[in-house]
């Protein structure tokens, strides 16, 4: 026979249930994050539903990518990892169309063949401004890229960034203090806002004991405690124009894509 709560046990077993659900949530679901990458997923839901009904932001016109893809290593005939010539011819081509910037999405440490060395630090040396990548490694220690390319006007930037609970990336490290560098390791994404904003590097400032970020006059919040920033991302990779490197190599990019462009360029 089916049993009715009676007037007094009601409260009593609601105040139950709702303990053994806190608990729950606390012992299990808090620390496997399950609520946290729900919250997370549905974020991404409303950010592609905001982006598919608005129209793309002015700044996409000033974006180009390069991808090293599969035809690209055909057509070259080249093995990879290619030799720092490649990258030199490349940056050398990309000179002459007059991009803004040009991002290498790789990290270009320690020394090789000295003659292709000296090639690329050259090209960088005599081209539009070039930001290299750097990454933490696991022991958190910068792995950066060869001198000789820094010497030569190459703009390190960090291109690693923090992952949610779920492995996505919605964050980026905007700039973190080295010991020994009297200056802060600056977000590739920061040193090219910048450059493409034509503002000196020397007036971008990191400020984690505030929680801002300043690019001369722009003030950006970061999130404590090791001054993140969230990544407020406004086009899908299908609305930014892209080209193949062999295209570039070969000549079939018109100079007007590249001119005053951003140029990131890498592998696929």
């Amino acid at each position: 026979m089916l049993r009715f709560f009676g007037k007094d046990e009601h409260p009593v077993r609601l105040t139950f249930l709702a303990a053994v659900l806190s608990l729950v949530y606390l012992a299990i679901l808090l620390p496997a994050g399950f609520l946290e990458a729900a919250r997370l997923r549905s974020y991404d839901v409303y950010c592609r539903w905001r982006n598919a009904v608005s129209h793309p932001p002015q700044e996409a016109s000033d974006l180009l990518i390069v991808t090293i893809d599969e035809e690209s290593q055909r057509r070259l005939d080249k093995k990879w990892p290619w030799n720092r010539t490649v990258f030199a011819e490349f940056l050398g081509k990309l000179a002459q169309a007059g991009p803004s910037a040009v991002v290498l999405d790789f990290v270009l440490s320690g020394a090789g063949d000295p003659a292709h060395d000296e090639a690329l630090a050259q090209a960088i040396r005599s081209g539009p401004p070039v930001l290299l990548a750097s990454y933490l490694d696991r022991h958190g220690d910068p792995v950066l890229p060869h001198t000789l390319f820094t010497d030569a006007g190459g703009i390190t930037g960090l291109i690693n960034h923090p992952r949610d609970i779920d492995l996505t990336v919605r964050k980026l490290f905007a700039g973190i203090r080295l010991p020994m560098h009297p200056q802060p390791l600056f977000a590739t994404e920061i040193n090219a806002a910048a450059i493409h904003r034509r503002v000196p590097l020397s007036e971008i400032q990191l400020d984690p004991r505030v929680g801002r970020l300043k690019i001369g006059t722009q003030g950006v919040p970061l999130e404590p405690p090791v001054g993140c920033m969230a990544i407020n991302s406004l086009l899908s990779p299908a609305q930014i124009s892209t080209v193949s490197f062999w295209q570039v190599m070969e000549g079939q990019v018109p100079p007007e894509r590249i001119r005053g462009k951003i140029v990131l360029a890498g592998s696929t």
